[in-house]
């Protein structure tokens, strides 16, 4: 009686178990590395990383800077980090097999998971290559001042980024279940700020057990809550700003608000390329929507009071401006550029108006008022 009773309190048990613990119950898989570590002196050791939380499982000696070890490593764990002390690191996934760590790559090669994500980070450097060498470039002109330097490579740092990220998002069908797609698919979402739809459609394209991932959960968790729908409050102290017009004039924010008409913000920066795109349409707005009473008004923000008025008339812009002190911080815009709509009393009716919705927004705004806005 007594066993008959402890083997169902132990089938009940399992019953409960919940999900995640079950999978955390996962084969152990020997790989055997081999390579050569030049950036380091002959009595250092590299380190593996678990990298869901940081921990340190594993060393591997070098004898004359070079290595070969046999690796126990739970399945559990998607990827693992081999790391050098000066720096240098590489991504293993746990394939049974052997592979061939080349550091200066930055992949290993000989499993067909890891021979994927070679290829992933040969364009990964192919695309750092071209930056640097445009980095260079631009570092030996010398039309250029070290502050428009500073933005150009801005520029293209932030070009880089983009490209990277689309190139992981363009990995997620080839792999929606495995763990290069889970690298893929956590390192875009760490590039989203808010964009809710951005994230579905990356979400849409892997399968359900990679969204259950823990970190990919907090990217989707962090990204949802950062969303600023339309009617949500705006930080206060966005209707606090105050700054310079384009004649050097002092200028407030608020001034432009609630003056009897639907008034669309517009935070931008000479710097940023995107900004410098929208604006072309914003001007497209201003002369279709301006005559039924729609204002715009501009905000520099993060750059100096001259750049921003040479990129106001080179793109001969018609509405007013408030130019933000440079190192101004701006509560409520965490990026830019970035679009705020007020009504006719100055009331936030739409925190970010996305810059693909702009348009459609506006002109079912301006129906629904008669024509007046």
């Amino acid at each position: 009686m007594m066993t008959r009773l402890l083997l169902y309190s132990t089938l009940l048990l399992l019953t409960f178990i919940p999900q995640r613990l079950l999978a955390q119950q996962s084969e152990v898989i020997e790989l055997k590395i081999t390579g050569e570590a030049t950036d380091l002196d002959k009595d250092q050791q590299m380190r593996l990383i678990r990298v869901s939380d940081g921990v340190v499982v594993d060393s591997v000696p070098l004898k004359a800077r070079r290595f070969e070890k046999v690796l126990r490593l739970p399945t559990s764990e998607p990827y693992y980090e081999l790391c050098t002390d000066a720096g240098s690191r590489v991504y293993l996934f746990p394939e049974s097999g052997a592979v061939k760590i080349s550091f200066e790559r930055e992949v290993a090669l000989g499993t067909p998971l890891n021979d994927k994500f070679a290829q992933l980070m040969d364009k990964k450097n192919e695309l750092l290559q071209r930056r640097e060498e445009k980095e260079r470039t631009l570092s030996r002109d010398k039309s250029i001042s070290q502050l428009e330097f500073a933005m150009l490579a801005d520029s293209l740092l932030s070009d880089y980024d983009a490209s990277l990220a689309a190139i992981y998002a363009s990995q997620l069908k080839e792999h929606p279940d495995d763990a290069v797609g889970l690298f893929c698919l956590r390192a875009v979402l760490r590039t989203i700020d808010d964009d809710t739809q951005a994230t579905k459609n990356l979400v849409s394209q892997v399968s359900k057990r990679l969204t259950q991932d823990e970190e990919v959960k907090e990217h989707l968790q962090r990204i949802q809550k950062n969303a600023t729908p339309p009617g949500s409050d705006l930080d206060p102290s966005i209707y606090m700003l105050r700054g310079t017009d384009m004649k050097g004039q002092p200028a407030a924010l608020r001034d432009y608000l609630g003056k009897g008409h639907y008034t669309l913000v517009h935070f931008w920066a000479s710097w940023c390329p995107p900004c410098r795109e929208e604006m072309a349409e914003l001007r497209a707005y201003y002369i279709t929507y301006g005559r039924q009473g729609l204002q715009i008004v501009g905000v520099g923000m993060n750059d100096d009071y001259t750049a921003l008025c040479n990129e106001a008339e080179r793109q001969a812009i018609l509405w007013p401006q408030v130019f933000l002190d440079k190192y101004q911080r701006v509560d409520g815009v965490k990026y830019i550029p970035r679009l705020i709509l007020f009504d006719p009393k100055g009331n936030c009716i739409n925190t970010n108006v996305p810059r693909e919705d702009a348009e459609d927004t506006l002109e079912k705004l301006a129906r629904s008022m008669g024509g007046k806005l």
